[in-house]
Order: structure tokens, then C-alpha cells, then sequence
């Protein structure tokens, strides 16, 4: 006796019921090229999105930089591993 005999859910006459072959999807095709689609557009985006990044951060860095020779040269950074500036100072 077969799966499909045991364990009916809604019993019919025996002769209705018989072995079920595979059937491959009549639309293989555009499943696969679905898939396909959305993993390379995932490529693409990842790849703009890690160009885009790049870019933004080259930017932060310059006005980082710009910042710093600014604080530098106004006399408000101090370099060294404790230097605190006049504010860290106690006035006496």
C-alpha cells in the first residue's frame, strides 16, 4: 500500500486515487531567472553602496583634516599624549 493510500485526509474511491509522478514547474525558467535577477541586483547595489561609502568617508576625512589644521592653527590643539589645553589647568 502506497503513502498517498494510507493516509488520505478525505477518503475517495480506490480507483480515483493513484501514484502522483514528478512535474517539474511549467515555469522553471522564470523562477531561476527571478532568483538570479535579485542576487545580481544585490551584487550591484552592494558594490555602489561600498563605492558610495568610500567616497563619503574620503570626504569626512578631508573636512576632519581641514578641522584640525584650523584648531591647530588658532592655538586651541595641543599635541601630546595628556595635553589638555588651558582648560585643564587650576588657576592659582
Amino acid at each position: 500500500m502506497s503513502f498517498a493510500k494510507e493516509f488520505v485526509v478525505f477518503p475517495r474511491q480506490e480507483s480515483e486515487i493513484e501514484e502522483s509522478q514528478y512535474v517539474p514547474y511549467p515555469s522553471l525558467g522564470h523562477e531561476f531567472g527571478i532568483l538570479f535577477g535579485f542576487v545580481g541586483a544585490f551584487i550591484v547595489f552592494t558594490v555602489l553602496f561600498y563605492l558610495w561609502w568610500l567616497t563619503f568617508l574620503k570626504r569626512e576625512e578631508s573636512k576632519e583634516r581641514t578641522r584640525v589644521e584650523d584648531l591647530r592653527s588658532r592655538g586651541l590643539l595641543k599635541e601630546g599624549p595628556y595635553a589638555t589645553g588651558d582648560a585643564g589647568k587650576v588657576q592659582q
